[in-house]
């Protein structure tokens, strides 16, 4: 993790975005893909902790188990990784 991402007070004691209470609850905010309508859904980060520093500014988009593994799947399967060689 880059040093200083989670630096903002609502962040105190997490070391990752995976650690906060809200990240990964469930929600009246359903996913946000196509007529998808689960509300057991994650928040994808447009910004990756891997790339800014401030990534905690940045906005967060719902997205259910499946669709958020399929984004990053399909990024995956393209070859696009952070600039450390991990995969986004």
């Amino acid at each position: 993790m880059v040093e200083g991402a989670l630096s903002h007070p609502i962040f105190e004691g997490a070391k990752t975005i995976q650690d906060l209470p809200w990240a990964k609850q469930e929600h009246d905010i359903p996913c946000s893909y196509g007529q998808c309508s689960s509300i057991d859904v994650e928040y994808h980060h447009f910004a990756p902790q891997e790339f800014f520093i401030d990534s905690e500014h940045w906005p967060c988009l719902p997205l259910c188990k499946k669709h958020h593994t399929r984004w990053h799947q399909t990024l995956k399967d393209a070859g696009l990784k952070t600039k450390w060689g991990k995969h986004v």
